[in-house]
């Protein structure tokens, strides 16, 4: 019984420390999550400015 009083309150610090752990890596992943979307974003809008690019090249080439 003895030991049961002095693992209980360990045992409750290691489940409160995984908790902690956990929302860490929850926020660790919604971060990264918010950056991905902040690429595709930027991606999306490079894609545009390289098919103008070319559009503007390709007229470029035939008044030459």
């Amino acid at each position: 019984m003895k030991k049961l009083i002095y693992i209980a309150p360990i045992a409750l610090i290691m489940v409160a420390g995984c908790n902690d752990a956990t929302r860490v890596f929850d926020s660790e992943i919604a971060a990264i999550n918010r950056q991905t979307e902040v690429l595709k974003e930027q991606n999306k809008i490079l894609e545009r400015i390289a098919a103008a690019l070319e559009k503007q090249e390709g007229g470029e080439r035939e008044h030459q």
